[in-house]
């Protein structure tokens, strides 16, 4: 009767020591544990990138002019003409993150013509690209253009690199070909303030200010 009862009480024992893991012990485990972090969204990311250097003013402006060109932002424009003499668009590109781009068109008489743009981040402007046109006749039926090209990093308010290009090509030719064979030369940015000062106009008339029927520069 003794040995009856130890063999009970030892099966007893050895049913109650060997019971299957629970949810918490395979977690403890490390398995059967759904790992969440992958799904969690990377904010370190996703948040706004400072400008700060060179390189990081050209990733920025690649992507604006992309956009731009691909028709991927809003956009409103006015138009202005000062008397014949002058006349002009200015057109305002933006997305969700603000004004991104102003591009001011114009021509003065007859033998001018320019392009000023400026690339915008947080509303301040941190590249600007102003391309000058003046022609005049060389010949029976052809014209000569005289081209200049300006380019601004801003960094910060300041003007970080100033590069000009300058080339001419005869009309009927190709253009481009002279234009890729032109070499940029950097310079001491003396034009750079006065840049600022017309991209803070046009910033104004951008923010609801009403247009002028004439922009003066």
């Amino acid at each position: 009767m003794r040995k009856l009862l130890s063999l009970l009480t030892l099966f007893a024992a050895f049913s109650c020591g060997e019971s299957p893991p629970t949810d918490s012990a395979a977690g403890a485990g490390g398995k059967g544990v759904v790992d969440t972090t992958a799904e969690a969204p990377d904010t370190a990311t996703s948040a706004p990138q400072r400008l700060e250097s060179l390189e990081d003013l050209r990733r920025e402006y690649n992507d604006i002019a992309s956009r731009a060109e691909s028709g991927g932002m809003d956009s409103t424009f006015f138009d202005y003409n000062c008397r014949g003499e002058k006349v002009g668009r200015v057109v305002y590109l933006s997305d969700e993150g603000g004004l991104r781009l102003i591009r001011h068109t114009y021509s003065e008489y007859s033998h001018f013509s320019a392009t000023d743009e400026y690339f915008m981040k947080d509303g301040t402007v941190f590249f600007a690209l102003c391309r000058h046109v003046s022609w005049s006749f060389v010949g029976e039926g052809e014209t000569r253009d005289e081209v200049t090209e300006r380019r601004f990093y801003i960094l910060d308010g300041k003007p970080l690199m100033c590069l000009e290009k300058k080339y001419s090509f005869t009309l009927p030719t190709t253009a481009d070909r002279r234009a890729q064979k032109a070499a940029n030369r950097e310079t001491n940015c003396s034009s750079a303030e006065a840049v600022l000062d017309r991209c803070r106009l046009l910033v104004r008339y951008g923010s609801g200010e009403k247009s002028p029927d004439c922009l003066g520069e």
